[in-house]
C-alpha cells in the first residue's frame, strides 16, 4: 500500500484524517526500529479513536439535532482499527507514550458515555410522553376505573 492508499482510504472513511508518513514504505530493520514503528501506528490509530470520539461528543454538545449513526460507524471502525494494532503490539510492556494516551482515550470515552446516557435519558422521557398523550387521547374512557366503578 502507497501513502497516496493509506491517505485515500483514512479519507474514504470520512473519519478525522491524522498526518500519516509513508510507515508502509519503511520496512523496520532492527527490533528497535520495528517497536518504533509499532508504537507509531498504535499513536496514530489512538489519535484518530480520539478524534473520532470527540467529534461526537462536540457534536452532541451542540444545540443542532444530529444523527448518531455516522458516528457510531466512525467509532466501531476506530476501535476495530485499535483493537487490530495493539493485537500486533510484540511489547512485553506498553510504551508511557502510549499508556498516556490511553488514559486519554479513556476520559474522553467516559465523557462521551455520560453525554450518550444524558441524550438517551432524554429520548426516554419524551417517549413515554408521547406514548402516554397518545394512550390517553385514544381512549374513549370505556375501559378506565372510573366508568367501571359508576356502573
Amino acid at each position: 500500500m502507497t501513502i497516496q492508499q493509506e491517505v485515500h482510504d483514512v479519507n474514504d472513511s470520512k473519519a478525522s484524517v491524522v498526518a500519516l508518513r509513508p510507515m508502509s514504505q519503511i520496512a523496520p530493520v532492527s527490533e528497535d526500529d520495528k517497536l518504533a514503528y509499532l508504537e507509531e501506528k498504535m499513536l496514530a490509530t489512538l489519535d484518530r479513536a480520539i478524534a473520532v470520539v470527540s467529534d461526537e461528543t462536540r457534536a452532541l454538545r451542540s444545540d443542532v439535532i444530529v444523527d448518531l449513526k455516522p458516528y457510531s460507524d466512525a467509532k466501531s471502525r476506530a476501535l476495530l482499527d485499535l483493537n487490530r494494532v495493539m493485537g500486533e503490539s510484540s511489547f512485553k510492556e506498553k510504551p508511557v507514550s502510549v499508556v498516556n494516551q490511553l488514559r486519554l482515550f479513556r476520559q474522553v470515552l467516559d465523557d462521551n458515555e455520560k453525554l450518550l446516557f444524558t441524550h438517551l435519558e432524554a429520548v426516554r422521557e419524551i417517549t413515554e410522553l408521547l406514548s402516554a398523550t397518545l394512550i390517553k387521547a385514544e381512549s374513549d374512557g370505556t375501559y378506565t376505573s372510573s366508568s367501571l366503578e359508576a356502573k
